[in-house]
């Protein structure tokens, strides 16, 4: 990129037909980021989370997604999909049973492999955001995102 020349790094539309997440990038430099970026920051996370909290609505109460779309996603939609309560809603997890000493039947939120976790239960109201540089290296979490949990939504 030369001189003041933007790059659109993929940002989501803000439902007024503009793009975020414009970077600009001056003789030399590199831009670094993009939406992958943007996703790793736990304020972002925490407001994400607030919205489906608040059945769909922005902080201003601007409508984002439908009730009826955040009802598919925070609901199981897929059947069960191992043997320790997980199910699937709308493109994230949902929990199906209460998780001993954990998160409760339709808790929803993302483990991600690349060091992410975030999860809501709505029985208590917790929303809880962990953000590390701690690859899973199997299908069992590290042991940091099981004392996280523990510590967010109590044993």
């Amino acid at each position: 990129m030369h001189g003041s020349e933007q790059h659109d790094a993929g940002g989501a539309g803000r439902g007024d037909g503009r793009r975020c997440g414009r970077l600009r990038a001056g003789a030399g430099r590199r831009v670094v980021g993009g939406p992958e970026r943007r996703a790793r920051h736990p304020g972002r996370w925490a407001a994400f989370a607030r919205m489906l909290q608040d059945r769909g609505r922005g902080p201003a109460g601007t409508r984002v997604l439908t009730e009826e779309a955040v009802r598919a996603m925070t609901t199981e939609q897929a059947g069960p999909v191992d043997d320790e309560g997980g199910g699937w809603g709308l493109g994230i997890g949902v929990r199906r049973t209460d998780e001993p000493g954990g998160r409760h039947t339709g808790s929803y939120g993302w483990d991600g492999g690349l060091g992410s976790s975030w999860w809501t239960d709505p029985v208590t109201g917790v929303t809880a955001v962990l953000l590390t540089n701690q690859m899973w290296a199997s299908p069992q979490p590290p042991p940091l995102f099981d004392a996280f949990r523990s510590a967010a939504f109590g044993a």
